[in-house]
């Protein structure tokens, strides 16, 4: 249209010519304009659809990366997150700490009191660890009654710190009956600590710290063992 316009101004065109082409100019520059933010309005909303989408996708994502009972991470987010701390500790020769954490006992809740009890001991226990570690550490349910805690950046002696921290945090905890008001058992909590060692894979940092754990438990429960308690030497 354009170049029609420009085609007719070079005739030499009347007054009313010129009144005709300008007509046409500016209802084409009204068009384009119109059309123009017609186009920014489809992608705004089409960034908009995009932005959810991906919103979307994250909650999916992160929905399924954790337990549904604690809201921790669960074990295959475990294993993707240990494998990636492990590597960058090792790149970076920085310390790195792990505890198995295992509810003492923990049939008898069941037994007694039934699995919704059971589940709230679980549920406590969870968000115990998780308000007793930084932002950068991981918690996490290992399965079952068993967690486990990823500490980096951290050695075996402050992971050993953290440890008694967070077994006296759960030992504090107190759980009453709704029905009955009827206070319930204490709950405690064994413990085993391990390090990163040259050449750890995820499956051996956590085997000492289980080890480690067993030995806790072999012993009494309601303590935590350090792997340099089970290292033979």
């Amino acid at each position: 249209m354009l170049e029609t316009q420009t085609q007719e101004l070079k005739g030499d065109p009347n007054l009313v010519d010129l009144k005709r082409i300008a007509d046409t100019l500016l209802t084409a520059t009204t068009e384009a304009i119109s059309s123009n933010q017609s186009m920014r309005n489809q992608l705004e909303s089409v960034e908009k659809d995009t932005s959810e989408l991906k919103n979307q996708v994250k909650q999916l994502q992160d929905q399924a990366s954790r337990d549904s009972l604690t809201g921790l991470y669960n074990r295959t987010a475990l294993s993707q997150q240990l494998d990636s701390m492990i590597e960058r500790g090792a790149s970076e020769d920085a310390p790195l700490s792990l505890l198995m954490v295992d509810i003492d006992h923990f049939k008898r809740f069941n037994d007694n009191f039934g699995h919704l009890i059971g589940d709230e001991v679980i549920r406590r226990v969870s968000m115990a660890l998780q308000q007793g570690v930084r932002d950068v550490d991981v918690a996490a349910r290992f399965g079952g009654e068993e967690f486990t805690v990823v500490l980096p950046g951290t050695s075996l002696d402050e992971a050993m710190e953290v440890a008694q921290k967070l077994h006296e945090a759960i030992s504090k905890l107190v759980l009453v009956r709704r029905s009955t008001k009827e206070k319930l058992p204490g709950i405690t909590v064994s413990m085993g600590a391990s390090c990163l060692h040259p050449g750890d894979s995820r499956e051996s940092l956590i085997e000492r710290a289980d080890q480690a754990l067993y030995h806790a438990k072999e012993n009494g429960r309601n303590r935590i063992v350090s792997e340099t308690k089970t290292l033979v030497h």
